[in-house]
């Protein structure tokens, strides 16, 4: 009788049991620079927008068209199906606070552009116990901080200036990392072929932070140009 109420226990726990395969949840806002959205939010169609509607949107009015669509119940972003769109826009319409210049340009020429993430990216971090102080001379001659991001020294002459959006996701310790920056600075081509293609990644990419940061193996991104 025991072994049947065991195995019967079993069986039920197998169906209530949370998958270890299931997605984490994203959060929106962790900061600014580090806005993103959940793949897993409920659908929710806009009664106030259609979807040519919003197609033909001047970029300037989207922060108007979003704010009067929020207060009828529904949102521009609600149907994106793209991380960085939806940020985007939800950025833009000011979901996350107010922004800085370089991060509304960056957004803004995005959208323009028809920016979407295509290809996904090993994310590592330099920080000042590598010798990378705050201020510290980058490979464009500005000094470093928490706007600037690096790339493989073979692709600085096509990526330069440009804007990275790399969606946050939880790295190897279990904390949140990614978000927006400006590619200012280069590091080893090696790096390509030890983290990106070691974690089944096409792009390496190198955020500059104040403490040290775990890497995140493999999440969406894109490139956004200045040019």
């Amino acid at each position: 009788m025991r072994i049947t109420y065991l195995i019967c226990g079993l069986l039920y726990a197998s169906f209530v049991w949370p998958r270890p395969d299931f997605p984490t949840l994203l959060t929106d806002g962790l900061v600014a620079t580090e806005v993103c959205y959940s793949y897993i939010e409920p659908p929710i169609v806009s009664e106030r927008l259609t979807e040519p509607e919003m197609d033909l949107l001047p970029l300037d009015d989207f922060q108007r068209a979003a704010t009067q669509s929020a207060e009828h119940g529904s949102a521009l972003w609600v149907r994106e199906t793209d991380p960085f769109r939806r940020c985007a826009q939800k950025a833009i319409a000011g979901e996350f606070g107010e922004l800085a210049d370089w991060q509304h340009n960056a957004y803004t020429w995005g959208l323009a552009q028809g920016v979407t993430c295509e290809e996904t990216a090993c994310l590592t971090a330099y920080y000042p116990g590598e010798g990378f102080w705050h201020g510290k001379g980058m490979r464009s001659g500005l000094g470093v901080n928490e706007r600037y991001a690096a790339v493989c020294s073979r692709d600085w002459r096509e990526l330069k200036g440009s804007y990275v959006w790399v969606m946050p996701a939880k790295n190897v310790a279990g904390k949140m990392f990614g978000g927006l920056r400006q590619i200012m600075d280069t590091g080893a081509n090696s790096n390509r072929k030890n983290f990106a293609y070691k974690y089944g990644a096409d792009r390496w990419i190198d955020f500059w932070t104040p403490l040290p940061t775990e890497l995140v193996k493999r999440t969406p991104y894109c490139i956004i140009e200045t040019d």
